[in-house]
């Protein structure tokens, strides 16, 4: 019962604002009412995320759809400098992907540790969505902060198959 009460009380915390809960709770009426009151789509929570964040994080498409109709921004940065792109590369969810990349996201844009959707793909060795990535033109050549390319990643992950579609893009 505790574990569940402390879990309860860090999700709150980290989706803290009611644009986040609605999308947590994928309650587009609630958030359909709050931005009638000319609420900023974009505002972010204590960790920097955008209520767009937070329906990315939950694989919430239809959420996601209706923010972006409101004007959210596909590009938006927590304060690690994460993308809705990058969560959904994280969630290792294809179709996420796809829908994020269709709505005009910078498939390119890394977060403030120089990680790109790339690179996170083939860290965490996702063969399709790196090669999904690689098809919508993911520059195979950038560098994150510390001068590792997602070729790199792929290699000392041994997700071999992620370096060989990486290699070909080269």
């Amino acid at each position: 019962m505790r574990l569940w009460i402390f879990l309860s009380l860090a999700i709150s915390v980290a989706f803290a604002g009611v644009l986040h809960d609605a999308a947590y709770e994928g309650d587009i009426g609630k958030m359909r009412t709050y931005l009638s009151q000319k609420k900023n789509v974009d505002e972010q929570n204590a960790a920097g995320l955008t209520a767009l964040h937070v329906a990315i994080k939950m694989g919430d498409l239809k959420i996601s759809q209706f923010l972006l109709d409101n004007g959210a921004d596909i590009n938006a940065q927590d304060f690690q400098g994460n993308t809705p792109l990058i969560l959904a590369v994280k969630k290792k969810d294809l179709e996420l992907v796809t829908f994020v990349i269709i709505h005009r996201a910078d498939i390119n844009l890394a977060n403030n540790d120089g990680i790109t959707p790339l690179h996170q793909a083939a860290f965490s060795g996702n063969e399709p969505v790196a090669d999904f990535l690689l098809k919508a033109h993911a520059d195979p050549h950038l560098k994150n902060n510390d001068g590792a390319t997602a070729y790199d990643f792929a290699i000392v992950k041994k997700n071999f198959a992620i370096a060989q579609l990486i290699r070909m893009s080269m």
